[in-house]
């Protein structure tokens, strides 16, 4: 597994936007422009074309993002810890598995870590380094992966899924009668978006901070989500038991959206400190009631 070098490791070098690591694979990474994670991306003349370049305008500045464009098409070695999940998978699976996995060993060298292998928990989960959380996703012709360090995260979700409808019948499986209405509203005022689509995107990229959180699969009704098309965010309000939410202590999730071409892009960051005020409001309001 991939290793601090020290308790400060040094950071590598800044990339060139485009470069080709020794296995041939081009790699993209995420341009930081040092701006606001929190301030408005840039929006098309209907108010709700939420345009981005990547992941990395989603996310805050601290989460590292590299993401390849496109399919390299060519099927490299991956590492023994890894190729032994993907040895009698089709190549198509296969390329997707080993780019993804060399776009994290790119965002974790940014973060100080040694390349080495990223192999799949029981769960077909990635199984980070210790310390780190993150994610990986796949679709609409790009793989990326976005890592972060703890405890300053508790965990990162990213989803990419191209900007069309969902197939017949899908919607129905994985929206509620009050999230498909809200979507016909949303429709009838965007028509440019997708946003059935966007509604399953935002609901995978919560899914992926949700399971390394608690270890628990999440279906898609215990999930209702609003999307808010003037500030490029949603959230997902948890239709959690109350022994899951006191276990938990999360109630909500909240996330941005983007469009990078002919992409949807999700993206889920949940800090620490989130989880830090809600405990410490809980202390000051035990004692408030104690001393009363």
């Amino acid at each position: 597994m991939p290793s601090t070098a020290s308790s400060a490791p040094e950071r590598p070098r800044p990339w060139p936007r485009t470069c080709k690591p020794d296995n041939g694979v081009t790699l993209i990474e995420e341009a930081r422009d040092g701006s606001d994670p929190g301030a408005p991306l840039r929006s098309g003349q209907n108010g709700a074309m939420w345009e981005c370049d990547g992941f990395a305008d989603l996310l805050p500045s601290s989460v590292e993002v590299v993401q390849v464009d496109g399919d390299c098409g060519v099927l490299q070695p991956a590492w023994p810890e890894e190729a032994v999940s993907v040895e009698s998978a089709v190549l198509r699976r296969q390329v997707e598995f080993v780019t993804t996995r060399e776009c994290a060993r790119r965002a974790l060298q940014r973060l100080g870590f040694s390349p080495g292998p990223i192999p799949v928990g029981t769960h077909r989960e990635p199984v980070w380094p210790r310390d780190v959380v993150g994610s990986l996703t796949h679709g609409a012709d790009l793989h990326a992966a976005a890592v972060a360090l703890k405890p300053q995260y508790r965990a990162v979700g990213i989803d990419a899924e191209p900007n069309t409808g969902l197939p017949e019948g899908t919607l129905d499986l994985i929206g509620s009668t009050a999230e498909r209405l809200a979507l016909v509203s949303l429709e009838s005022s965007w028509p440019a978006v997708a946003w059935d689509r966007l509604l399953f995107s935002a609901k995978e990229a919560i899914f992926k901070v949700w399971f390394p959180l608690t270890g628990h699969w999440l279906d898609y009704r215990e999930c209702t989500l609003s999307i808010d098309p003037v500030t490029g965010t949603f959230t997902g309000r948890l239709l959690l038991d109350g022994e899951s939410r006191s276990r938990f202590r999360i109630s909500s999730i909240e996330g941005r959206w983007g469009i990078s071409g002919n992409r949807l892009l999700t993206a889920v960051a949940l800090p620490e400190q989130a989880t830090q005020y809600r405990r410490s409001r809980v202390a000051r309001a035990a004692r408030a009631s104690s001393t009363a």
